[in-house]
């Protein structure tokens, strides 16, 4: 097989730390789904149509989830399985993150079972034409073209590869960006830092260990603070970000108004635990921001689907309801030889 071609050369640790960061954190976080149900709505009926041209009365079908995150897809595969009659479906799905793959594997009551795989995307730890489908939904691009390769190596000769993703400029792009420059803007802000510093004073001056003085210019810097998130805040689009960051600053205003009745050390915990959330947040933005592809990138996740054994492939757009704005690329590869 020959070397897959590259798209770009950003550092594979990068999109790796990301997400291992943000599952390990939050699995299943709400908080975090970027989505409104408009899209969710429309990339659910993409998949319903794929599952519904795959899985037919009578068959036996081997699926993958690669790159799975919390295992969407796998949900999608079983509900769309579980009306077919005579119908057998194994699944397996693979994450870079283990927290990732266990929630993705866990079956509701009656469920297919799907076997979990810790792995990186473009090393999968399966032999050549595996899995009669598989399937990845904003998961492949992060792992870089070569994933894309081993997926279609991993894809059997009768089989089909279907994959969306991100698309640079696309509607989703738009609103990671936007949830970005929020984000960054309360950590230009400091409101967390800020209010970590008021909460140490405060304790500190109640034990006659800090003049009040400090402790007045600790307050008005946290003010300060607290007034730059919400003027960002104002001029924000909406979003999760939006819906995430409000709910932050009430938080921190209504604990800075009554740093008498918390402990200390319960607080700065609080406050480490957000801190914690919002980077991993953060970083999930940026590596979908720098997954998005382009024309030209995919131009050559076509060209290694070929390079691993799919050369039959068809390039297409999810759009929202209105058609006006692209959603993703839709990605179906497929031997040529069915």
């Amino acid at each position: 097989m020959t070397r897959p071609t590259s798209l770009r050369q950003s550092s594979p640790g990068f999109t790796r730390a990301a997400w291992t960061e943000f599952w390990d954190a939050s699995v299943s976080r709400g908080d975090h789904r970027f989505r409104d149900d408009r899209t969710a709505d429309r990339l659910r009926a993409h998949w319903n149509g794929v599952f519904a041209r795959q899985f037919r009365p009578g068959d036996s079908v081997t699926l993958l989830d690669a790159a799975c995150g919390e295992g969407e897809l796998v949900r999608r595969a079983r509900s769309c399985a579980e009306p077919v009659a005579d119908f057998d479906l194994s699944i397996h799905c693979t994450d870079i993150a283990a927290a990732a793959a266990a929630a993705a594997a866990r079956p509701g009551s009656g469920e297919p079972v799907a076997f979990p795989v810790v792995a990186d995307g473009a090393a999968l730890p399966f032999p050549d034409e595996s899995f009669d489908c598989v399937v990845s939904q904003f998961g492949l691009e992060y792992a870089g073209p070569e994933a894309f390769a081993d997926a279609a190596r991993v894809t059997s000769g009768a089989g089909a590869l279907h994959a969306l993703v991100h698309r640079a400029g696309g509607a989703i792009e738009a609103e990671c960006r936007a949830n970005l420059s929020l984000l960054d803007a309360i950590g230009q802000a400091g409101l967390l830092r800020r209010l970590d510093r008021l909460v140490g004073l405060a304790a500190r001056h109640a034990a006659g260990r800090a003049a009040p003085a400090a402790l007045e210019r600790s307050m008005a810097a946290f003010l300060a603070a607290l007034e730059a998130s919400r003027e960002a805040l104002h001029g924000a689009d909406e979003g999760a970000a939006r819906v995430l960051v409000q709910r932050l600053v009430q938080d921190c205003a209504t604990v800075a108004g009554q740093l008498d009745r918390y402990a200390a050390d319960e607080l700065k915990g609080w406050l480490a635990a957000h801190a914690a959330d919002l980077a991993a947040y953060a970083h999930r933005m940026r590596s979908m921001i720098e997954a998005a592809c382009s024309d030209a990138a995919v131009a050559g996740i076509v060209d290694n689907l070929g390079q691993g054994g799919l050369p039959d492939v068809s390039i297409g757009e999810v759009t929202t309801a209105s058609g006006a704005q692209v959603l993703a690329w839709s990605v179906t590869a497929s031997s040529g030889r069915r």
